[in-house]
């Protein structure tokens, strides 16, 4: 793994949308290839919510990345051709400042870090794009809360960008999007070791309310379908008297594997960004705001997503308009296909020259929603 810190906004305070201020902003990501002479190869990788900057591996033998079916040399994204650079997003807890930073005092944010929008990670990303001395991007790809981070680009920055890849996401939260991430944050919240958000203080953590925050997620990351296929009913050790079901150790599992690697007021702050984003709200809404965004726009859905089901793309596809493509992937196992099934995502930007070179596409978009 090769991950970079560098400290951004030192001379001026960086101010979220909320007006609070934060005195300097650390930033951790990672990069490959190599950035041209005319500084316009680079690729903007933007991860999910518990992502990091790790998006594929550096050498032979390094840990896979989140996306390592996409990135590297002669892959969909080739770092041969490209110079990739992967951020940390802002609040998170892998190197970027965030709860767990500490302040200028030295003590820990916690619970006091401000709360943060997709707009303000954007601006953070921006500030590491031009610290980076790029001038130019070929693109700017994301999934899921990436997705929206790459809309965000797209919206402010499109004068710069080439190429926009939104995968899996909408341009603004649903109300069941939003319902669902209430709930897990009450689950963290209603913990006996959340301690108001101050835990740290008290050198407990409410791992029991992250994780079952993280299986309430982690069940609309999949599709019931293939939850079914997998599970059914079949309970643990075939005895359904004690109510111990295979697919609830499933859950359980994944949610005590978070709370080994994430922290929770992070978690809650992340997730209050993505129930707040509306790239529409004070420009006109999101139709208003989708079509004035510029660059060729490639829309990737999963068709067996129910988290961000598949008429969210299209919507930000017809939104776009005639720049716009949409292409849904196969995948059996819901939302979390824009990782498991990442090569395909990799085949519809493989072809991407040919379907951008055609002179519309609305047509097809409209056509495509109706089926």
């Amino acid at each position: 793994m090769d991950r970079k810190v560098v400290t951004l906004f030192s001379d001026s305070p960086f101010v979220t949308e909320g007006l609070a201020p934060l005195s300097h902003i650390d930033v951790a990501y990672e990069t490959w290839g190599v950035l041209n002479q005319a500084k316009d190869n680079a690729v903007l990788v933007l991860h999910a919510l518990t992502g990091d900057s790790h998006a594929a591996s550096h050498y032979p033998g390094d840990l896979s990345g989140w996306w390592e079916d996409l990135i590297g040399p002669g892959k969909a994204i080739d770092t041969n051709k490209f110079f990739v650079v992967a951020p940390n997003v802002l609040g998170s807890c892998y190197g970027t400042t965030g709860p767990t930073s500490k302040r200028s005092d030295g003590t820990i944010y916690g619970i006091d870090f401000p709360e943060i929008t997709i707009g303000d990670q954007v601006t953070v990303e921006k500030a590491l794009i031009d610290h980076l001395g790029v001038g130019h991007l070929a693109m700017v790809i994301g999934g899921s809360m990436g997705g929206m981070r790459a809309l965000e680009w797209g919206y402010r920055y499109g004068a710069i960008i080439d190429e926009l890849a939104v995968v899996a996401a909408s341009a603004r939260a649903t109300a069941f999007q939003i319902g669902l991430s209430s709930l897990q944050i009450r689950s963290i919240e209603l913990d006996p070791n959340f301690y108001g958000g101050r835990y740290h203080e008290y050198g407990v953590a409410p791992e029991e309310g992250l994780s079952i925050a993280r299986g309430m997620a982690h069940i609309s990351y999949r599709n019931s379908s293939e939850l079914d296929d997998r599970f059914a009913n079949t309970a643990k050790g075939g005895d359904r008297s004690h109510g111990t079901f295979e697919v609830d150790s499933y859950l359980r599992y994944h949610g005590e594997k978070l709370t080994q690697r994430f922290d929770a007021n992070t978690y809650i702050k992340l997730v209050k960004a993505m129930s707040a984003f509306d790239l529409g709200r004070g420009r006109g809404g999101v139709v208003a705001a989708l079509s004035t965004i510029s660059p060729k726009t490639i829309v990737v859905g999963v068709d067996s997503d129910e988290l961000f089901h598949p008429h969210l793309q299209y919507e930000i596809a017809i939104g776009v308009g005639e720049n716009a493509t949409m292409d849904l992937i196969t995948s059996t196992v819901g939302h979390d296909g824009f990782l498991v099934d990442a090569a395909s995502i990799g085949e519809v930007l493989l072809r991407r020259s040919e379907v951008l070179s055609q002179e519309s596409h609305l047509d097809r978009i409209v056509a495509s929603c109706a089926n």
